[in-house]
C-alpha cells in the first residue's frame, strides 16, 4: 500500500489526465466544455469541511458482509452490503479463460483474499425476474446498459452466481470479444487460428477459442453435464461420429480433445440447448457480457487485406443463435460495453452514448428486440461508502484515506465509479 500521499497524488494525475481527454474530445466533437466537466456525478461531501484527523462515514459502518449466502433471498435491506462467494464455488464461478470477473477484480480479491460482490438494487431486480418468470414461454431477455465501469459485469456475475446455486445449466460468454480479433503474436500460428469450416463451408472456425470455450462450459457446470444427453446422432468424419443419448460431457471432452472439431462441438451444444423438449433437462441462463461485440466489425484475416465479417465466424453465428427468442425454459442476460471499443477494434469508432440502440446497432437491437432493459447507475453514496468500508475491514485503506478528508477526495475524484473506486484505492495496474 502506497503511503496516502503517493496515493492522493496518483488520484489527481488520474483524474486530470482523464480531464484533459475528455476535454480534448468535446473541442473536437463541437460539445460544450463545462457539459464535459459536469458529465460525471460528484459526491455531496465538501473536502474543506472535513477533518484530517477525524474518522470518515465508512469507519462508523459496523455491518459490511450479508448473512445470507443464497441471493434468491437478499432484499432491499441489504442494498450495500457485500455478497461473499465461498472458496468451495470459485472453482466454478471464476473460470480459466475468457473469466467473468475483470482481471483488476481478481488481483484485488486475491489481495484482500476475500471475493466479494455488492447487493445492489439492479441485481435485486434481476434476480427478481428470474425467480417469478414463467419458463413455459419464450425466454426473456434482460438487456443492461450504463455508463463504463458502473458494475455491468458485477451485476451478471451476481445472477449467475444465483442460478447456479439453483441448478441452471450456465452458458458463459463472458468475452465474444476474443471472437472477432487477432491476438496471436507469432506469424507461423496465423494459418492454425481461424480455418474453413468442415460443416458449412461460407463460415470460418476457430477451433483453439471453440476449445476454451468448452472447458470453460464444463469447469463451471461441472456434476451437471453428466445428467444432460444428446437427442440425436452428429457425424464428424466419414469414420467418426457420436450416436444419440450421450452426456453433455462425453460430447465436451470429444471436442476438447479433437480441437479440429471443437467449433461443431459447441454448435452442437447450443442446438440441444434451443432444441429442448424434455421435463428432466434442466433451465438454462446464457449471460452474454460485451454483446455489442459480436455485432461490429471483425479485426481477423482469412488472407491479406481481406477481413472477415462476425457473421461468418461459426462461434459467432451459433451464440447469436441462442441471443433470440426461439426457445424457452430459459433466460438470456446481456451486458453492453462500451469500454472496450476502442482498445479492442481499431477499425471503429468510440461509442460515447448509453442507449442500448448506438450501441447495438440496427442489426442487434432488432435480435434483441424485445428486451426487459435494466439500467445499471454508479453507485450512491451509500454505496460508495460501503467499498470503502469494504476497503478498511479488509485493511486495504489505511492512515490517512480513512479520514474525513482522505475519504471524502476519494469519493469526489472518483465521482461513485465502481471501477475508479477499484483502480484509484488499490493500484492494481
Amino acid at each position: 500500500m502506497l503511503p496516502y500521499t503517493c496515493c492522493t497524488r496518483y488520484i489527481r494525475h488520474q483524474a486530470t489526465t482523464k480531464l484533459i481527454k475528455n476535454i480534448s474530445c468535446a473541442v473536437l466533437q463541437g460539445t460544450n466544455i463545462p457539459e464535459v466537466i459536469q458529465v460525471r456525478k460528484q459526491s455531496k461531501i465538501n473536502l474543506r469541511t472535513n477533518s484530517n484527523s477525524n474518522p470518515g462515514l465508512a469507519s462508523s459502518i459496523k455491518k459490511i458482509y450479508c448473512n445470507e449466502r443464497d441471493p434468491g433471498n437478499h432484499t432491499l435491506k441489504d442494498v450495500g452490503l457485500m455478497h461473499e462467494i465461498p472458496k468451495e464455488d470459485q472453482s466454478s464461478l471464476v473460470l480459466k479463460y475468457d473469466k467473468g470477473f475483470r482481471k483488476k477484480f481478481l488481483t484485488e480479491a486475491s489481495a484482500v483474499d476475500k471475493l466479494c460482490i455488492m447487493v445492489r438494487k439492479p441485481g435485486l431486480e434481476l434476480v427478481n425476474y428470474l425467480k417469478y418468470s414463467n419458463y413455459s414461454t419464450a425466454v426473456n431477455r434482460y438487456l443492461m446498459y450504463g455508463p463504463a465501469g458502473c458494475g455491468k459485469t458485477m451485476t451478471m456475475m451476481y445472477a449467475v452466481d444465483y442460478c447456479k446455486k439453483q441448478g441452471w445449466l450456465i452458458v458463459p460468454v463472458f468475452n465474444p470479444w476474443t471472437f472477432i480479433q487477432y491476438k496471436n503474436t507469432y506469424i507461423v500460428h496465423q494459418r492454425e487460428e481461424i480455418v474453413r469450416s468442415l460443416w458449412n463451408k461460407e463460415r470460418v472456425d476457430h477451433p483453439e477459442i471453440a476449445a476454451r470455450w468448452l472447458e470453460n462450459f464444463r469447469q463451471i457446470n461441472s456434476g451437471l453435464l453428466e445428467t444432460v444427453f444428446t437427442t440425436r446422432e452428429y457425424t464428424w468424419s466419414k469414420h467418426e461420429k457420436t450416436k444419440s443419448g450421450v452426456s453433455f460431457s462425453t460430447l465436451v471432452d470429444l471436442g476438447i480433445a479433437r480441437i479440429r472439431i471443437a467449433t461443431d462441438v459447441a454448435g452442437c451444444i447450443i442446438r440441444e440447448i434451443i432444441n429442448q423438449d424434455s421435463p428432466d433437462f434442466p433451465r438454462t441462463l446464457a449471460a452474454v457480457d460485451s454483446a455489442n461485440s459480436i455485432f461490429g466489425i471483425s479485426t481477423l484475416k482469412i488472407e491479406p487485406g481481406v477481413y472477415l465479417e462476425p457473421q461468418e465466424l461459426a462461434l459467432v453465428h451459433n451464440f447469436k443463435k441462442i441471443l433470440s427468442n426461439k426457445w424457452k425454459n430459459g433466460a438470456v442476460i446481456v451486458g453492453l460495453n462500451t469500454s472496450g471499443i476502442p482498445s479492442q477494434t481499431k477499425r471503429i469508432a468510440k461509442v460515447s452514448s448509453e442507449h442500448p440502440y448506438d450501441i447495438l446497432g440496427q442489426e442487434g437491437f432488432d435480435i434483441l428486440d424485445p428486451h426487459i432493459p435494466i439500467h445499471v447507475p454508479h453507485y450512491t453514496d451509500k454505496e460508495a461508502i460501503s467499498h470503502l468500508a469494504y476497503y478498511q475491514d479488509r485493511k486495504w485503506l489505511v492512515g490517512r484515506s480513512t479520514t474525513e478528508a482522505g475519504e471524502a477526495e476519494i469519493l469526489q475524484i472518483c465521482g461513485n465509479s465502481p471501477t475508479d473506486i477499484c483502480v484509484y484505492c488499490g493500484h492494481l495496474y
